[in-house]
């Protein structure tokens, strides 16, 4: 006997249970990193991709950057390059006032630039951020804005656009002016996001200058003191007002973190408390994970939010498999529940049946008279 076909709804019904009970797995649920141990005074850890902070120790108390403040003005820099206002090749004047503050301890890191000779905007970029250069910030600065004091209001209006808690009083950070850590942390990621190649200077080990050469003070970097792996920058800060500052970046897997710690107690505990708060960040990165084979996945997020949403996912255990093909019957179970967890299926229509012919009765009566 010929029997009828299953509705619409029964058939998806049974797909999606028969898939759920096939292959939905039991997760046992990771014990979370354990967070670090920072004697620094302020520290934040971010995921560069998402903004989303790991970890943070009075993130938001205003604090001398000293030398950190550099980052503001080589991106700063770097927006005149986009704009075509600078290359790398252009040759900057370096009055005699300038040159005389290359040689002042008043103006740390003290490389000296010679007397009436112009420097290129590249070598000025790689003395700024490797030795960290006092005078040679007050050189471009002067440079781009006219005086020092000008490019100071660009600082304060360009953290103001990113969104930070700044307050900058000059271009290199060896006198006091102050910002939070979170600050820091935003500005770095906002740098590596428009400006990548600024990580071209940054992972540089040491620059040679007129005859000598000068290391980076960022020992995080392969060979150096303190080295850590998949770290390529960021910027170091050292006066005495702000004790010892570090803003550091690292990749792992594909996946970047930024870190920053201010007020450290000196040079090796501001590069240990960065190495344990880069460990804690990429621990938190694959607790955080839907699935282990996830944590530094690109497309992570998404994965973790259908997960969330109660998206039939399928994976194998603890494995996601993201690179696996899917079969018909796996995409159209997922994309059921997808839908019905949004709330987003169809309903689905009532059946009907034909309406009865209307007898003679029910139809209308007809007049006799014709029309005229």
């Amino acid at each position: 006997m010929y029997q009828r076909k299953a509705s619409l709804f029964t058939r998806i019904t049974a797909l999606t249970l028969l898939f759920a009970l096939l292959l939905t797995s039991t997760v046992v649920a990771a014990t979370p990193p354990t967070p670090p141990n920072i004697t620094a005074d302020s520290a934040i850890v971010m995921d560069y991709d998402t903004g989303e902070v790991l970890y943070e120790k009075d993130a938001d108390t205003m604090r001398v950057p000293a030398s950190m403040t550099k980052v503001m003005t080589a991106y700063i820099i770097f927006e005149e390059l986009e704009a075509g206002n600078l290359t790398l090749d252009t040759m900057v004047p370096v009055s005699n006032t300038n040159a005389d503050r290359s040689r002042s301890s008043s103006y740390p890191a003290m490389v000296p630039l010679p007397y009436g000779k112009s420097q290129s905007v590249d070598t000025l970029l790689k003395l700024i951020l490797i030795p960290s250069a006092s005078a040679s910030c007050i050189v471009m600065a002067d440079y781009i804005s006219g005086s020092e004091a000008a490019f100071v209001q660009r600082m304060n209006e360009t953290a103001k656009r990113l969104g930070m808690t700044a307050e900058y009083e000059n271009s290199h950070g060896a006198h006091v002016h102050y910002l939070t850590a979170r600050s820091q942390a935003i500005l770095v990621r906002e740098f590596i996001s428009r400006f990548p190649q600024v990580l071209e200077y940054t992972s540089m080990t040491g620059v040679t200058f007129n005859g000598k050469y000068y290391p980076n003070t960022n020992k995080l970097l392969p060979g150096l003191d303190y080295a850590y792996d998949g770290v390529d920058g960021f910027k170091t800060g050292t006066i005495s007002a702000a004790g010892y500052c570090l803003s550091a970046t690292a990749v792992k897997n594909g996946r970047r973190i930024i870190s920053v710690v201010m007020h450290a107690d000196d040079d090796k505990t501001r590069h240990t408390d960065t190495t344990a708060l880069l460990d804690y960040g990429f621990a938190m990165l694959e607790y955080q994970a839907p699935y282990t084979d996830m944590a530094y996945h690109w497309g992570r997020e998404d994965v973790a939010a259908l997960k969330d949403l109660g998206v039939e996912l399928h994976p194998d255990g603890e494995s996601f498999r993201p690179d696996a093909n899917v079969t018909r019957a796996e995409f159209t179970a997922m994309l059921y529940t997808a839908l019905a967890q949004s709330g987003a299926l169809p309903e689905l229509p009532e059946e009907t049946t034909q309406p009865p012919e209307p007898t003679e009765s029910a139809l209308p009566a007809q007049e006799d008279s014709e029309q005229t």
